[in-house]
């Protein structure tokens, strides 16, 4: 019995000591989000070979700069924004194999809506706030950024109720100042008592609308929903605004009350009709998953030179020829600027100098609509130069452009033919590392629908759906909420491992 007691409590003691070590153990193996989490749990989802990652689309937002890496950003212009790629955003763990499995299927889509068709919808609809697009896609996507998915939405839970209370607060001081009037400047004693009456009506059945209103200032997602959007037009069109006698107070009534309702409700009854519209054109729905799976490397660089052919370029061919493949873009970079400095006898610094001021001008001529690439392909900067002039004149941007130019163009004999190659070949640059990003994040499908061109999952936060003949913002509505992954056996073990990877 006593050796018993001896051994129980040595056991006690052993399992005291071992467990803070047991504990530092199974956490290294943990993801972030597992090593925060209360209760704690003495296992980790890395263990498994499979699970579900949280992913969220929002409505219109078919591009984001999350999970964009370092050399992405040096080359994220305007110029090479894809306009047929469906983000989804990883809200969740980072993951970077397996196989993801997306249940798109039966989602609503359509393929590209015609201008006519669209322009006939839109002839019967007011636009009450000012909307940059060319063409429906465009259109559905800046409303919807407007109103729901972009960095501060119209219809942001918090913010829109906090708004909504002030424009009620502005309309009721309003209407205060207004009975306040009424005795001195209405002189029919009649009138008088209509309108105190009705503005005195009008008033509780605001104070009345803004604490109905208010039961939707807590709710499930950060931005309102479409029913919700609905309940609060509704409410605000039960609002009795019409007065149809006349007096010398209307004016001012129309403009600090009417108006100001009223365009609350234009702005509420514009998104609905949108939405409606945008909803009633889906008329085809998505017939299978998404399946893709994780490259190997040599798939990667396989993919990655069948993809970079596209680019005829003597300094590119050169690296490719000495199987230069491992950070490419780099390595063309500092090809293209030795080439100039060779060439054209400037220095290192003065290239790096100009290269900012380059990518500005280039995005500005991109917005103005000027196709600087063929011009200088066929006349050359000059000719270029003779555009930017005459239609960039105004432009901070330029002239900041014009002044970097002009402190390197005497050490320089040629500065058209430089600053010619020079634009060209940041393009170059900036192709590389778009083609080679896309090439090493690839994915291989597995199962798609035929509008699925490719898949990539970037720095394990964001999912990228490149399509073919269908636009994304029709996808973006649907609720895509988890992706689902599945791991082999050597997979689970880097899983386990991947911190001390990302150490």
């Amino acid at each position: 019995m006593k050796k018993l007691i001896i051994y129980l409590l040595l056991s006690i003691g052993f399992v005291t000591m071992i467990m803070p070590f047991a504990w530092m153990l199974i956490t290294s193996f943990k993801m972030p989000s597992e090593i925060q989490q209360w209760p704690p749990k003495w296992y980790t989802k890395n263990f498994f070979s499979s699970r579900q990652v949280k992913v969220k689309t929002k409505i219109g937002a078919v591009r984001t700069l999350k999970g964009i890496s370092l050399s992405e950003a040096l080359s994220f212009t305007s110029s090479k924004m894809e306009d047929n790629i469906l983000s989804i955003s990883v809200e969740d763990d980072p993951f970077y194999r397996g196989t993801m499995t997306l249940n798109i299927k039966g989602f609503d889509y359509t393929d590209r809506l015609s201008k006519e068709e669209f322009e006939k919808w839109l002839k019967n609809v007011s636009i009450p706030i000012q909307l940059d697009y060319d063409t429906p896609e465009e259109f559905f996507e800046e409303v919807f950024l407007y109103f729901k998915s972009g960095s501060k939405p119209y219809f942001n839970r918090l913010s829109y109720f906090s708004e909504l209370d002030n424009k009620f607060n502005s309309v009721l001081s309003a209407i205060d100042l207004i009975l306040r009037f009424v005795d001195r400047r209405i002189k029919d004693e009649n009138e008088r008592e209509i309108f105190s009456n009705f503005l005195s009506k009008l008033k509780e059945d605001i104070v009345l609308i803004n604490e109905k209103a208010k039961i939707y200032k807590a709710g499930k997602y950060l931005v309102l929903e479409d029913n919700e959007i609905k309940e609060i037009y509704n409410l605000l069109s039960s609002l009795n605004l019409n007065y149809t006698r006349e007096n010398s107070l209307i004016k001012i009534f129309e403009s600090k009350v009417v108006d100001v309702i009223n365009y609350e409700k234009e702005l509420l009854n514009f998104y609905l009709k949108v939405y409606k519209y945008f909803k009633n054109i889906q008329n085809k729905k998505v017939e299978s998953f998404i399946v893709a799976k994780v490259m190997s490397k040599d798939e990667k660089i396989k993919l990655l030179k069948e993809n970079i052919k596209k680019i005829n370029n003597p300094l590119l061919e050169k690296l490719l020829e000495n199987d230069e493949i491992e950070n490419l873009p780099e390595k063309f970079s500092k090809e293209v600027d030795s080439y100039f400095v060779n060439e054209y006898n400037i220095n290192t610094a003065q290239l790096n100098s100009l290269k900012s001021v380059v990518v500005g001008y280039k995005n500005l001529l991109i917005e103005k609509g000027i196709g600087y690439i063929d011009i200088l392909k066929k006349y050359g900067f000059e000719k270029l130069k003779f555009i930017s002039d005459e239609k960039l004149r105004n432009s901070s941007t330029y002239r900041i452009f014009l002044a970097k130019v002009e402190s390197i163009s005497s050490k320089i004999s040629s500065i058209d033919d430089f600053l010619s190659e020079f634009i060209l070949f940041t393009d170059y640059v900036d192709e590389v590392r778009r083609i080679y990003n896309n090439s090493m994040n690839e994915w291989k499908i597995i199962e798609a629908p035929e509008f699925v061109k490719s898949v990539r999952v970037k720095n394990g936060e964001v999912i990228e759906i490149e399509l073919s003949g269908v636009s994304p913002v029709y996808l973006s509505d649907n609720n895509l909420s988890v992706a689902s992954l599945k791991f082999s056996l050597i997979e689970v073990f880097k899983n386990i491992f991947q911190n001390y990877v990302d150490a």
